[in-house]
């Protein structure tokens, strides 16, 4: 009888251990196999991507910094309205207006989820206070995960049924000082797609989010970015804030070997001195501006990039980053208007 009891002891200790471990093991392994499944769909997608593949964008605009004086206060404006919710993901919150407008609107019981960097790059607690004010206000805002990004970079935010994304940072210099771009569009599908990608960083989590119109690092920036920068037929329009080796190269290649017509604007940076040097001597087009933030290029004048990238390693391979890519004709000539006016 003894016996019995201990060895029936022995199966309930086992048991009570077992199926715990079990299920956790069963979970692990589905997952991994779920995370397997997406990144072959992942790369068939990537396998369909062409110029072809990229659609036109209803509903939707692109505007310019020191182009819209107001635009600050038009986004202000779009939060005051807000109904359902407000979610933000950017790398550095330093408005003071911005921020009360998102506090108001958490007070009139509108849903904010915020994503922030806590290491901005040489100034690791630029955000702290826009953090600690938020939480003080019961606002949901959660640092970004540093093991699935070295940086968050991203810029981008959904109100209600409109996303707005470009290469802007919520702070005094974007809206007074800085070059930037920004699009507004009220495109479901678009917005559904950043929707997933925002609740997935604001989740911690590591998810696939896929779409030919756009781009994120560092999920398979270089696959897209290699075969629309690569398939320059004729002329390439840029913003670019600095340069690093490889992109230098990339540009260079352009120029000798496929003789592109191109054209760069970049910021007046002494960092930058030494590669302007290097396309001018190349016979490369290059003007030389204060305050360039913006992040685009244009290829063949029928592809525009807008992103939050820098042309550098970390931003492509490591950091969160968010490009999109447009080819409706009205937002290209437009795009043009201004590439053309900072270029004189």
């Amino acid at each position: 009888m003894k016996k019995i009891l201990t060895t029936t002891i022995w199966i309930i200790l086992f048991l009570t251990l077992a199926i715990p471990f079990s299920l956790e093991y069963f979970n692990f392994h589905k997952a991994k196999q779920e995370k397997l499944v997406k990144q072959d769909i992942l790369k068939q997608e990537l396998k369909n991507f062409s110029f072809e593949t990229i659609k036109e964008i209803d509903d939707i605009e692109i505007f310019k910094t020191k182009t819209w004086e107001n635009i600050s206060k038009k986004i202000i404006e779009k939060i005051k309205n807000a109904k359902k919710n407000i979610y933000i993901e950017v790398y550095i919150f330093t408005n003071k207006n911005i921020r009360q407008a998102v506090i108001m609107a958490k007070k009139r019981w509108v849903e904010v989820k915020i994503v922030l960097e806590k290491n901005i790059y040489k100034s690791a607690n630029l955000n702290m206070k826009t953090f600690l004010e938020f939480k003080k206000n019961w606002i949901l805002v959660n640092w970004s995960n540093p093991k699935n990004f070295k940086l968050n970079h991203s810029k981008m935010m959904i109100i209600d049924d409109e996303l707005i994304i470009s290469s802007w940072n919520f702070t005094y210099s974007t809206f007074k000082k800085n070059i930037d771009f920004f699009i507004f569009t009220k495109n479901f599908n678009l917005k559904e797609k950043f929707k997933k990608i925002f609740l997935s960083d604001f989740e911690w989590k590591k998810d696939f989010v896929y779409d030919h119109n756009i781009i994120l690092s560092p999920n398979y920036t270089k696959e897209k970015f290699d075969i629309l920068f690569n398939s320059a037929k004729i002329s390439l329009q840029m913003y670019i804030p600095s340069v690093w080796d490889e992109f230098l190269e990339k540009i260079l290649y352009l120029k000798n070997k496929k003789n592109i017509d191109l054209e760069i604007i970049f910021w007046d940076r002494k960092t930058n001195i030494e590669n302007i040097q290097i396309l001018k001597n190349a016979w490369i087009r290059v003007k030389v501006q204060k305050n360039i933030h913006a992040k685009a290029f244009l290829v063949d004048e029928k592809i525009l990039y807008i992103w939050s990238v820098n042309f550098n390693k970390n931003s492509i391979n490591q950091n969160r980053e968010m490009w999109l890519l447009l080819k409706n004709p009205e937002i290209i000539k437009k795009f043009l208007v201004f590439f053309n006016q900072d270029f004189k």
